[in-house]
């Protein structure tokens, strides 16, 4: 009978221990389906499947310890060893920490939301998804680029499309001779014919020896940016000068 009583004694602070990892396991699971069953129309989606991510390891955490001071352990030992081990961690994963640290920055901030387009670190695509590590950017050509969350902080950010609104663009190339403010007014009146378009402009681009390109935007209500963009094609193409006659070859 003593012996059972010694064991028993010897067993309870695991048992102790035990129940408090069991019942965090419980409460971070709960926790995690509580934030994605709760919080879909007051969270970011991002921020939430960030926080309910999050939700198990940091009850599991916590629980640690309650484990500590059941088995009758120093807890001052376990935040030193924690310490450490972050430290060296963070020394480790410096970069990885980076990407975080600018993703949380990203997050909380919104330069930009899903479904925009962007131009970031020198790629023009659409925003499909912002990580907690990188950026994924969906480019016309049909190409998924993921960019890591310090590259888009270190860099401008560029906004096509915002709001339910695109950014149309179109280079034109002009005979330097035909280059006057009657032009460049006319095609900015071409570009305000589009239906729907707002913010038309005519920015100068660069110059080449006998030619100058321009750059043509407008804003345009995204969902019919298709046909907005050939009207404005076709409304330029109709204010544009004749191209210069070729010099005749040499025979």
């Amino acid at each position: 009978m003593p012996d059972l009583i010694d064991l028993q004694g010897w067993l309870a602070p695991y048992a102790r221990a035990a129940l408090a990892l069991v019942l965090a396991w419980i409460l971070g699971r709960w926790l995690k389906k509580a934030v994605l069953r709760v919080a879909p129309a007051r969270l970011d989606p991002t921020l939430r499947d960030l926080l309910a991510t999050l939700a198990l390891p940091t009850t599991l955490m916590l629980a640690l310890p309650v484990m500590f001071d059941a088995l009758g352990w120093s807890v001052t030992s376990l935040v030193a060893v924690l310490s450490t081990a972050g430290l060296a961690i963070a020394v480790a994963l410096k970069d990885s920490l980076s990407n975080v640290a600018s993703g949380a920055l990203l997050l909380t901030t919104r330069p930009f939301q899903d479904n925009d387009t962007v131009t970031v670190a020198g790629v023009t695509g659409k925003v499909t998804r912002l990580r907690l590590f990188t950026t994924e950017v969906a480019t016309p050509d049909g190409r998924l680029v993921n960019i890591t969350n310090d590259k888009v902080l270190a860099v401008p950010i560029e906004r096509h499309a915002y709001e339910g609104r695109l950014r149309l663009e179109i280079v034109v190339k002009v005979p330097r001779v035909a280059l006057d403010a009657r032009l460049v007014e006319a095609l900015e009146a071409a570009a305000g014919t589009v239906p729907g378009a707002t913010g038309a402009a005519v920015l100068p681009a660069e110059f080449e020896d006998t030619h100058a390109r321009l750059l043509v935007h407008a804003w345009v209500d995204r969902t019919h940016a298709v046909e907005a963009r050939k009207q404005l094609f076709l409304a330029l193409n109709a204010v544009l000068p004749a191209p210069l006659p070729t010099a005749p070859s040499q025979g």
